[in-house]
């Protein structure tokens, strides 16, 4: 039996990708494995007014597609996210950390709720899907509230890193499943006969000298 990944990247010689540009942040309903009701990303920060701004610009200037209120939630610190985020499992993809430290510097992080994930033959890489489009509004947006341009220009453009295709055929078969635990299994079984023989040994007090 083939595995339905075999059309992913890491199987396809990849030698000139091409530069991707305009990420903009997905709707979460597009994610593979997504419960609903979804969030496109949730955001800490939420006591700064200038960070506040900054979440309410991404939200307006996503490429092709203004981000609606009810698909982002906010909270005041990371931790109280990775409380929601341990209850509310695959309700967002991501998050976004803003920290005001100065009039002139507002930091930022980019936590993952995601991995890579398979569904009807497709790959879902999380990084270049989610935190990508993350990453890129976040720079953009503090960018444009520290200089006071709200029309400033963005652009940036990713590309993959040139690889050879790890597998050209990928075949699933019960000795590539089962054949690991069996020779593990194996080896355990030959070394509890040797512990057994050397306790025999050492109760009949057979080669002591």
């Amino acid at each position: 039996m083939e595995a339905s990944d075999v059309r992913s990247s890491e199987h396809v010689n990849i030698t000139d990708p091409k530069a991707l540009a305009s990420h903009p942040i997905p709707p979460c309903d597009d994610k593979f494995n997504t419960k609903l009701p979804c969030y496109d990303f949730v955001w800490s920060g939420n006591q700064s007014r200038r960070v506040s701004d900054i979440v309410s610009a991404i939200m307006a200037n996503n490429p092709g597609r203004p981000i609606p209120t009810n698909k982002v939630k906010s909270f005041k610190g990371p931790e109280e996210v990775d409380v929601w985020f341990t209850s509310h499992p695959l309700h967002a993809p991501g998050a976004l950390h803003f920290t005001e430290r100065n009039a002139t510097v507002i930091s930022y992080g980019v936590q993952t709720n995601s991995s890579s994930a398979t569904k009807r033959g497709r790959t879902e890489d999380p990084t270049f899907k989610f935190l990508v489009p993350l990453q890129i509004a976040a720079e953009r947006e503090i960018a444009r509230f520290l200089i006071g341009d709200p029309k400033f220009g963005w652009s940036f453009g990713f590309k993959e890193f040139p690889q050879p295709a790890v597998a050209k055929d990928v075949t699933i078969s019960p000795l590539n499943l089962m054949g690991p635990v069996f020779f593990l299994a194996f080896s355990m079984f030959g070394f509890v006969l040797q512990l057994g023989s050397l306790a025999t040994e050492k109760e009949l007090k057979l080669r002591q000298v």
